[in-house]
């Protein structure tokens, strides 16, 4: 198995230097929120994959990943991961991500080695698949998530990206097809068919009455009779003089001028009173705050309301405490306030059809207008050939989206229904009434040609549309194939996945709620439904009948399930602070599991800031590494509390570069760290009741601790002869000791006061102080460390029935 054996930090997220030796061991990580914990996570997850998840996805748009990766105060070229990485039968291999060159990986050892090992590799593979790392965001994300979002991440997992993108793309090309070209081709056809009646006389409606109609008008020509319309209409007509009619003389051409003119005085009106709510309903909507957040929120209520009372006086989301009557009418507030900016989006949604509508009906009546003006009128159909360009143009702009910002006060016969057009238009009928009328015959033979033109093209439109629909069929059928295909395949996997989710949700409650537990796991249309059992009560989605508890504790089981069954090169998995929520009678079993079967597969490095729940995880004996952090200060980064050496290593780290902020930030958690420990174990009265704001001070605690090591030697009695095994102080030792706690005390305020004013920079000698002055403040702080705690045997004086340290007895207090 593969796993990290050490890791050094510099310069990523909240740490600013950080290094600790893994070995093979499975780690958890304990300290209080902000702390840095989770920039160990990241880091490593940085290291394996050059990315950082929780600077991606979802609310993350715009995030600088150089910026944010690397540590506020440096730049990304500075920023790096170093780890080495152990196989078993296989070399070590150390490598370095730098946060400048995400993409770019640095073998540091074994030296000349050109590219990493075939197992290293994979393991990075699967890392980027996102499932070596599990965090809070993405345990709830995932347990409730839709079902095409969570079918995502498993399709990722088994690295189907592919095979699912290519559903997805036969899907959106059946769906596209379906919505967009057959509607289009059967509005097509069915203005096709429009046309074609329009050349008879009121009644004739029907394929067969207008085959009747050109028989008659052959028949006054003495033509045979056609048996269909796919007859040529003017075939055998013996005509005494060649037909040339002017198109202005068509009573189709008539009907045409007058439609379009009617528009001009109807639909230009209708049109401009559209637009105006249009822009009156998008202003407002655009001045409502997080509109699309409101409306995503809506869902959300009305599960809420749904299950309300199964909670009582709990947020059925956040499990926070309401009174019942005031939660409800928050919840119904919340309601109202989504339903009424729903309603007016869907207000502002068919006002954009009415208004494409009426566009669609003026640009269509002009393109029927411009075919029968044919070549006769060129400059006429110049100008109506603009006027559809720049009306399907002002269309486009319209529809960027629903909230597209929009012109105010526009006046719409400046965009179309143009006035240079509409003085054509009646030119043109003025010229029409004044042309001669046709003879009968002359007109007859004009109809049936211009019908047998406007059939021609019915029958054209009607081919396309078979067609279209014939594909769409075949679509169909594709995608019908592709989801069972991709259903049988994924079908075993799936069962593989909630055998063993059932497995370890059950090891993780082992009561009523999971005696006899089952699922619902498997691949849909869309994705994937997971549905889990509650109680006896059937299976439902999990956030509407399930605590948050077993919530978290259902993401974990599903997490490691997943990544047991379809996770094959995982080697190390990251579980940053996934425990919040879950109670605790089930921290125990919890512990057990992932020190059981989980870590026999995995090496885990695991966060917490309960520590409880790391006392747990302890007791297994399976997490024996610790590493653990006390405030973390964006000067210095977190602070390890478990190593006694290493904070006084960073410190000359620092006054070695001459970086006197950080040294001097390390320099105040120390002493911090360490007072906190020596008041611990002396006993030492802290002033809490002085504290307005119960912010305990570095002065006050270092004060404690010396003067309560003082009071106790100085009124203790030399011990000369004891039962205990520990070698004893004589009184010079005391004198000794009291003597370096004088001098300790007199320069405490002078040292506290230069230590804030290099951490803070506020005062202007600051920024001319060095790393090599900085050596006084850290000697100081550096010799009461010593007096408070005994390198030789590595433990605190204490204060107990002796004043002791685990290898020598002071006084007897």
């Amino acid at each position: 198995m593969l796993h990290i054996r050490k890791i050094e930090i510099k310069n990523i997220r909240g740490i600013t230097h950080w290094e600790e030796e893994f070995e093979n061991e499975n780690v958890r990580i304990l300290g209080p929120n902000g702390s840095g914990k989770s920039s160990v996570i990241q880091s490593v997850e940085f290291v394996l994959t050059g990315d950082i998840s929780r600077l991606r996805g979802s609310g993350t748009q715009g995030i600088p990943f150089p910026e944010y990766a690397s540590h506020m105060e440096s730049e990304p070229y500075d920023a790096w991961v170093e780890a080495t990485f152990a196989h078993e039968g296989e070399q070590d291999v150390a490598v370095k991500r730098v946060v400048s060159e995400p993409t770019d990986l640095e073998v540091i050892e074994p030296t000349g080695l050109n590219k990493i090992p075939d197992w290293l590799d994979d393991q990075m593979a699967a890392a980027e698949l996102g499932h070596s790392i599990l965090d809070r965001d993405r345990l709830l994300r995932f347990v409730t998530a839709p079902e095409g979002k969570r079918g995502d991440r498993i399709d990722e997992l088994f690295g189907l990206e592919d095979v699912d993108e290519k559903r997805k793309s036969v899907k959106h090309a059946e769906r596209k097809h379906r919505k967009e070209e057959i509607e289009a081709l059967k509005k097509e056809k069915s203005q096709a068919d429009q046309r074609f009646f329009d050349l008879f006389e009121q009644g004739v409606s029907t394929r067969s009455g207008a085959l009747e109609r050109v028989n008659e008008l052959r028949a006054e020509h003495g033509a045979k009779k056609r048996e269909s319309l796919d007859e040529d209409f003017t075939e055998g007509i013996d005509l005494d003089v060649e037909i040339s009619v002017d198109p202005l003389q068509s009573e189709a051409t008539v009907s045409l001028l007058k439609q379009v003119s009617d528009q001009f005085e109807g639909r230009q009106n209708q049109l401009q009173g559209k637009y105006d709510q249009l822009q009156e309903l998008t202003s407002e909507l655009q001045a409502a705050e997080h509109l699309e957040r409101e409306l995503e929120t809506l869902e959300l209520v009305d599960n809420g309301l749904s299950v309300f009372d199964h909670y009582n006086d709990q947020c059925p989301l956040c499990l926070t405490d309401w009174e019942d009557e005031r939660l409800l009418e928050r919840l119904e507030e919340r309601r109202e306030q989504a339903t009424g900016l729903k309603d007016r989006k869907e207000n502002l949604e068919s006002l954009y059809d009415e208004v494409n509508e009426l566009v669609v009906g003026y640009t269509d009546s002009l393109g029927s207008l411009k075919d029968e003006l044919q070549e006769e009128y060129p400059e006429v159909e110049d100008k109506i050939s603009e006027e559809i360009e720049r009306a399907q143009s002002w269309k486009s702009q319209l529809n960027k989206g629903p909230l597209t910002n929009l012109v105010e006060g526009i006046d719409v016969q400046d965009a179309i229904f143009t006035g240079a057009l509409e003085d054509e238009i009646h030119r043109l009928a003025n010229i029409a009434e004044e042309k001669p009328e046709l003879k009968s015959t002359t007109k007859n033979v004009d109809l049936l040609a211009r019908a047998d033109d406007r059939y021609d093209d019915l029958v054209i439109r009607e081919r396309e549309l078979e067609e279209a629909e014939g594909v769409q069929e075949v679509l169909g059928s594709i995608k019908q194939h592709f989801l069972d295909a991709r259903s049988r395949v994924l079908t075993d996997a799936f069962g593989d996945i909630r055998e063993k989710f059932e497995k370890y949700y059950e090891e993780m409650h082992q009561d009523d709620e999971a005696k006899d537990f089952s699922a619902i796991l498997e691949p849909t249309d869309t994705g994937v439904k997971f549905e889990p059992e509650f109680y006896d009560q059937g299976h439902h989605h999990p956030s509407a009948v399930h605590s948050e508890g077993h919530r978290d504790s259902m993401g974990l089981a599903l997490f490691l399930a997943m990544s047991d069954v379809g996770g094959e090169a995982i080697d190390i998995l990251l579980l940053d602070d996934v425990m919040m929520s879950i109670d605790s009678g089930h921290r125990s079993n919890i512990a057990n599991l992932l020190a059981g079967d989980i870590s026999n597969r995995y090496q885990i490095l695991l966060t917490t800031h309960d520590k409880t729940w790391d006392r747990h995880l302890q007791l297994t004996k399976e997490f024996d590494k610790q590493v653990r952090f006390s405030k973390c200060s964006l000067e210095g980064g977190p602070l390890p509390v478990e190593s006694i050496s290493e904070p006084w290593e960073r410190i000359e780290y620092f006054i070695e570069r001459d970086d006197v902020t950080s040294a001097a930030a390390w320099i105040r958690k120390t002493v911090e760290w360490y007072s906190r420990r020596a008041c611990a174990a002396l006993k030492a009265d802290v002033p809490y009741h002085e504290l307005e704001d119960e912010d305990l001070k570095i002065g006050r605690l270092f004060t404690a601790a010396i003067t309560q090591y003082q009071s106790l030697l100085d009124n203790g009695t030399v011990v000369n002869q004891t039962d205990y095994s520990q070698s004893m102080y004589d009184q010079e030792q005391i004198d000794d000791d009291l003597e370096a706690l004088e001098e300790l005390k007199q320069d405490l305020e002078r040292h506290l006061n230069l230590l804030h004013r290099n951490v803070h920079h506020n005062d202007a000698e600051a920024a001319f102080y060095t790393g090599e002055e900085l050596k006084s403040e850290r000697d100081v702080f550096r010799r009461a460390y010593d007096l408070l705690y005994c390198d030789d045997c590595g433990s605190w004086v204490k204060n107990r029935d002796y004043v002791y340290c685990d290898c020598t007895i002071r006084v007897d207090p």
